[in-house]
């Protein structure tokens, strides 16, 4: 068969098919980018013309049909079919030192191309309204949010979750950390009166997060943990993190706990679900005259 038969079949008669299979999510993601690039297993004869003509594609990286004198051959040529590694050796082939910011897949099979990519994609859930931004009035504290402590990295998913960067307080931070986490962190001594009049100050200047737990973990359970942060005010919202990793995990084993977040960020598709729970009512709080530890 003719070459050019292929590629007229392509332009004819395909798009139909491959239109009819397009992700909604995928194009409105795709289309948004300056410069679009496309690595498949399928022929690069049989995909171009749709692809360049209706999606505005301006290269595409596929499989070689082997041809002669202008006529298919029944072979491919090399490297072969473009699967697997296969796709990050043709995509730093193209793009040489530079780095691709976005990489879209579907299939397992696309994890060695998407790490070459700048963008790495979290699935963050956010379940129920959170609380809404209000204007402190003068003398009012801030609203403290109550989290179970999966990770090192749930004061950041909560900052994600409500649009707004929230300093978190914590019983022990790695100076790593303080360098690379894009929110404020403050360190508890430990000591009570010290701790009170600290957290007190931080929700004088507004919101705070705090894992009373005082450490991680991954098991499906809270740990106990410390009443103190219900002492300091009366705007508590509870809020249950969990987070879903499909290969590496961390543990709740005497280690450093700082390599927590780079086990999550290893996984080929991390995901964060933040579920905010209703606020404490007013008459549940110790403003109300209940104990602490109740």
């Amino acid at each position: 068969m003719k070459v050019a038969n292929i590629e007229s079949v392509a332009r004819a008669v395909l798009p139909k098919f491959y239109s009819s299979d397009l992700h909604p999510e995928s194009w409105q993601v795709f289309s948004t980018c300056g410069k679009r690039y496309v690595l498949t297993a399928n022929p690069r004869v049989m995909v171009e013309g749709f692809l360049k003509d209706f999606l505005g594609v301006d290269l595409v990286l596929g499989t070689e049909i082997g041809s002669y004198k202008g006529r298919a051959i029944g072979f491919v040529n090399k490297p072969r079919m473009l699967v697997g590694k296969k796709k990050p050796d043709a995509l730093k082939k193209t793009f040489g030192a530079s780095q691709p910011k976005i990489g879209l897949g579907d299939r397992h099979t696309d994890f060695p191309f998407m790490a070459l990519c700048k963008t790495l994609d979290i699935r963050v859930t956010v379940k129920d309204n959170h609380p809404p931004v209000a204007k402190k009035l003068i003398g009012q504290y801030g609203v403290l949010f109550i989290c179970s402590h999966r990770t090192l990295l749930d004061p950041i998913f909560l900052s994600t979750a409500l649009g707004r960067p929230i300093p978190a307080v914590t019983y022990s931070v790695y100076r790593l950390l303080e360098i690379i986490f894009p929110i404020k962190t403050v360190l508890l001594n430990r000591d009570r009166a010290t701790d009170v009049a600290m957290i007190k100050k931080l929700l004088e200047e507004g919101d705070l997060v705090i894992c009373p737990e005082g450490t991680t973990c991954r098991e499906p359970f809270l740990l106990r943990f410390s009443a103190l942060f219900v002492e300091l005010t009366d705007r508590l919202v509870p809020v249950a993190m969990l987070n879903r990793m499909s290969m590496f995990h961390g543990t709740t084993a005497r280690r450093w706990k700082g390599m927590d977040l780079f086990y999550f960020f290893m996984n080929p598709s991390p995901a964060y679900e933040v579920q905010f729970l209703s606020k404490l009512p007013l008459e549940l709080t110790c403003n109300a005259g209940r104990l602490a530890m109740k």
